[in-house]
């Protein structure tokens, strides 16, 4: 497309498609969530909560199916007489730590029906702020993009399936990632201040531990200890604190939280390949990619480690894209649901800045390769699901929300395979 008048033509269209996209998908999440069938994740934590006030431990509680004693009282809204029942026999189990189920705690004195809309609330600021503080976080570690690859980057995010879903839902996945960035965007500081606020907001995230791992390894690299140390911190307290609000003992306490993670790891619809180390059932196909995932995780760091050595200002030319590559690996090899997807956001700051940066028509078959790879990790997330039902077989279409991350999260690991070892200084 050589024409500069044909290009500009084609850029208006897919940035208008991404932003019709986008606000059909946010108006969608919003309405998904304040339906009567809304929110069913949340109301496992506000169950939660519930059990807190009542001196229950709630890991244990949600495992051995223990009742919350009723009425309660809330300062807003009507007393709950009956404690809503979750829709489609969902059974709860409860996958938050202690620090940010004690917030939780704090929203069971707000009836179901106006907690689950603060919950939205919360939900829809992280889902704004996300992709600015990927953008910044790509921005601090040498990745630069423009103001419309920026935009790009927030309208993808807004438009993905797994992100609508996880709003919806009222998930706490989107929070996580987003306290996950933000710990690592002031976590890189050379404020005191601000890696102490980076410390606590990552012990925040980790209290979805599958999901905020994956910025543990590159604060490590980039020694940031003292953000690591601060954030365990924060977990070992709400530990602590969980064990004293029950009249529990901490050991008790970290017991539910294997026991749900075992629970987890058992259940068979999981969206990653391998399967959970934890059910001994893993496929060949997908210890494959996990093992592809580890090799070039540790060339990266090779790289990264010698690119220190020999540079004296120690950039880091491969920390963000280490982080991408760890992201898509957590989701390969251990626990998620398909929105999980959402931790893939810093792929698509790495894919949007490569086609910004390639030029156009590409040369030779290396560079079509990379920019058809490209394109299909930016739209395979945009995917409804109303679209795939007819096209995959029977036994695939009960679970075409996994199919299709599993699928995903293979050629996001090419992907970055691909530009990380081959055509990093194209994006530089």
């Amino acid at each position: 497309m050589k024409n500069p008048m044909l290009r500009s033509v084609f850029r208006v269209l897919i940035f208008s498609a991404l932003i019709g996209n986008a606000a059909l998908s946010i108006a969608r999440a919003i309405s998904n969530s304040v339906a009567s069938t809304g929110g069913i994740d949340f109301h496992t934590y506000w169950r939660g909560g519930l059990l807190f006030r009542q001196r229950i431990d709630p890991w244990n509680g949600t495992m051995d199916s223990v009742a919350v004693d009723v009425p309660v009282t809330h300062l807003i809204g009507s007393q709950t007489e009956v404690v809503p029942v979750p829709p489609f026999g969902y059974v709860e189990r409860l996958g938050i730590t202690a620090p940010l189920e004690l917030v939780v705690m704090g929203l069971t004195w707000f009836s179901w029906d106006v907690a689950k809309v603060v919950w939205l609330a919360f939900n829809i600021v992280a889902w704004g702020v996300a992709p600015y503080l990927a953008v910044r976080l790509a921005r601090q570690y040498g990745i630069h993009l423009s103001t419309s690859s920026a935009w790009s980057v927030g309208l993808l995010f807004w438009g993905m399936l797994s992100s609508r879903v996880v709003i919806g839902n009222g998930q706490s996945t989107i929070i996580v990632v987003s306290l996950m960035l933000g710990a690592m965007l002031l976590g890189d500081s050379s404020s005191r201040l601000n890696r102490i606020a980076g410390g606590l907001l990552l012990g925040f995230a980790l209290s979805k531990p599958t999901i905020a791992l994956a910025a543990l390894p590159v604060l490590g690299l980039r020694r940031r200890f003292d953000v690591i140390v601060i954030g365990l911190s924060v977990q070992l307290l709400g530990l602590i604190a969980a064990a004293a609000i029950s009249r529990s003992n901490p050991f008790s306490v970290l017991q539910g939280y294997l026991r749900v993670l075992q629970h987890h790891g058992g259940i068979d619809d999981v969206m990653n390949l391998a399967q959970s180390p934890l059910t001994m059932n893993q496929s060949r196909i997908g210890l494959t990619f996990v093992a592809i995932g580890t090799l070039t995780i540790l060339v990266l760091l090779r790289h990264s480690l010698i690119r220190r050595i020999q540079e004296t200002t120690g950039n880091g030319k491969y920390d963000f894209d280490l982080f991408a590559l760890i992201a898509i690996w957590s989701l390969l090899a251990t626990y998620h649901w398909f929105y999980d997807a959402v931790l893939a956001i810093p792929v698509l700051v790495i894919g949007v800045v490569w086609l910004e940066k390639r030029p156009w028509p590409p040369g030779g078959s290396v560079g079509w390769f990379g920019r058809a790879l490209a394109a299909i990790c930016l739209a395979i997330p945009l995917i409804p699901g109303n679209i795939l039902n007819p096209i995959l077989p029977s036994h695939w279409s009960i679970n075409w929300e996994v199919v299709l991350t599993a699928s995903y999260t293979v050629v996001l690991l090419v992907l970055i395979v691909f530009i990380s070892l081959r055509l990093r200084h194209f994006y530089a």
